[in-house]
């Protein structure tokens, strides 16, 4: 019998064929070499566009995984992913403008259309720039952050595992996790409390009872408290008391 990995192969090297040949037929059908031709009028623009945007992708892949380890370092590995959607941003934003700077020649006209563009945009598109403006703000004010147990007004609480340009996503906790995912517009944080749980400290605060009856001996009952206490939270306790 034929190996299937050959049978496979096989199959896919003659899809290849068939697909060079027909591709060929088209370009002499269409007269396809016309319309590359006139391309060569702008081979220093495609040249350049293309070496920009590969150059910008090795050198993200560069830095991120740099980034990486280094927050990784730190022990803050969780608060990777916002910056690396900031670094990303401006890095392409910057990119942009370097293309932008030397493909054209006539700056001035196309920044003013650019303007006039982003004005039309900017009333069209009220809700996502809005996303996106809560987005920076919870990029630099850090309300909350990836992990982070939070609380909006009327919306719910969760754990929050996941923040981009326009939604943060929770996964929701109603005394315990339901399973539940709540995706939330950037821009509530913007216009409603926040309670975080965990803000400063890995642990969620809570309150425990203890029950001591009349007969029961108080103080010791008040020594194994903070005994376990001490044993479960003493250290980080005494960490945020130095902060």
């Amino acid at each position: 019998m034929i190996d299937k990995k050959i049978l496979f192969q096989g199959k896919f090297l003659i899809k290849v064929l068939v697909f060079i040949v027909i591709l060929y037929y088209l370009c002499i059908k269409l007269n396809i070499y016309e319309y590359l031709s006139f391309l060569e009028l702008y081979i220093n623009e495609i040249i350049i566009t293309v070496a920009l945007i590969l150059g910008t992708l090795i050198f993200l892949d560069i830095s991120l995984e740099l980034i990486r380890e280094f927050f990784e370092k730190r022990g803050e590995l969780r608060d990777y992913p916002i910056f690396a959607s900031v670094f990303k941003y401006i890095t392409w934003f910057i990119a942009g403008l370097i293309g932008i700077s030397i493909l054209y020649n006539d700056i001035g006209s196309l920044l003013m259309s650019l303007g006039i563009i982003g004005a039309a945009l900017t009333f069209a598109l009220q809700r996502p720039i809005m996303n996106f403006a809560g987005w920076i703000n919870i990029v630099i004010t850090r309300p909350f952050k990836i992990n982070d147990r939070i609380y909006i007004k009327d919306i719910g609480m969760g754990d929050v595992y996941k923040i981009d340009t326009m939604h943060t996503y929770l996964r929701e906790v109603v005394g315990e996790p339901t399973g539940r995912t709540l995706i939330i517009p950037n821009a509530y944080v913007l216009t409603n409390a926040i309670t975080n749980y965990t803000k400063g400290s890995p642990y969620i605060w809570d309150n425990v009872k203890v029950v001591v009856t009349y007969e029961s001996n108080f103080e010791k009952a008040r020594k194994l408290v903070l005994e376990a206490c001490e044993e479960v939270v003493g250290d980080l306790m005494k960490e945020l008391a130095e902060i």
